[in-house]
């Protein structure tokens, strides 16, 4: 069983990230962390932490989570609902800290405005800080968690991690009975700059283009026959100078319920989690992002593989 941690602000918005984290659940059975945090007012201003209301508000709060919990209880479905204190985005990573969750869920914004998102809203503090795999929703496109994933995309790179992506994807898409885009976007090649066009060179570039093709769509093939057959999949290729708008309009296009990426070998580094792909589409994509990322000691989203099969094996015994 993994640990999805949904963080909540008592929004509408921000439960839109619960229910994501209800259909991720129908593929990976999961305990559900509901955890609301308390000590900031509604206009983002600190509370005295002796006040006579904190105690209110602390009721409130898990009062709050619980009739969550209950709305959307069902069989085997186990939730936990925790109440913290302190500013948001800090308590949630220090609560991840503690908790070690598998997946955090959240929306990019609750009560907050939507258009502070890309300049470093809270959302953003919480993702860029997280230590496990990531679901970032846009509660503009609301799903009902009684629904099903019906189209699921997955960019590929050219490393090994990309093969877990699509295992994962897959897994989700054989549950949800979704059908699968498998995308390789080829980064657009150009002559070093002050280098002579001559229909000599221009020839080269071409020529260049044609073998990354090939190979882009060789590695599409190899990728699409690991995908069970009752799983309808498809696969492109793109040229692109922008990689993360190639894939953002290519969801758009595919109007994809779930974008599946990986931070291993995308690029990251200088300390970022998370490679400049990544982060366009954490700060713009409108799709819900499931952002796949190793946990300290274990290779890429071992959990959710291990949960899947344990799941398989238990329905067949």
């Amino acid at each position: 069983m993994i640990r999805i941690l949904i963080p909540l602000d008592g929004s509408v918005a921000a439960e839109e990230a619960l229910n994501h984290a209800l259909l991720i659940a129908r593929a990976f059975p999961a305990e559900l962390i509901l955890v609301r945090v308390i000590g900031e007012s509604t206009d983002g201003a600190s509370i005295r932490m002796d006040s006579v209301d904190l105690a209110l508000w602390r009721h409130q709060a898990q009062t709050y989570l619980e009739s969550l919990a209950a709305r959307h209880a069902a069989p085997g479905q186990l939730f936990r609902c925790e109440v913290a204190e302190g500013n948001f985005a800090e308590t949630i990573v220090q609560f991840m800290l503690r908790v070690k969750p598998d997946l955090l869920a959240l929306t990019r914004y609750g009560r907050g405005n939507a258009q502070s998102f890309a300049a470093g809203g809270t959302a953003q503090k919480v993702v860029s800080r997280a230590n496990c795999s990531v679901l970032l929703l846009d509660p503009r496109k609301p799903v009902d968690c009684n629904q099903t994933y019906q189209r699921i995309m997955v960019p590929i790179s050219e490393g090994k991690d990309s093969d877990c992506a699509v295992a994962i994807a897959t897994m989700i898409a054989e549950v949800h009975a979704a059908s699968l885009l498998l995308l390789h976007v080829i980064k657009e090649p150009h002559l070093p700059q002050g280098f002579p066009a001559t229909v000599h060179a221009r020839q080269l570039v071409n020529e260049m283009l044609q073998i990354s093709r090939y190979e882009a769509n060789r590695r599409l093939q190899e990728l699409a026959a690991t995908v069970p057959k009752g799983i309808a999949v498809e696969t492109r290729v793109l040229v692109s100078a922008e990689m993360s708008v190639a894939i953002e309009s290519t969801a758009e296009d595919y109007d994809c319920d779930l974008l599946v990426l990986h931070t291993a070998g995308n690029g990251a580094q200088n300390g970022h989690r998370y490679g400049p792909v990544n982060q366009s589409l954490i700060q713009y994509s409108h799709r819900p992002l499931f952002i796949l990322q190793p946990t300290a000691g274990e290779g890429l989203a071992s959990n959710f593989r291990s949960v899947y099969i344990d799941e398989q094996c238990r329905e067949a015994g």
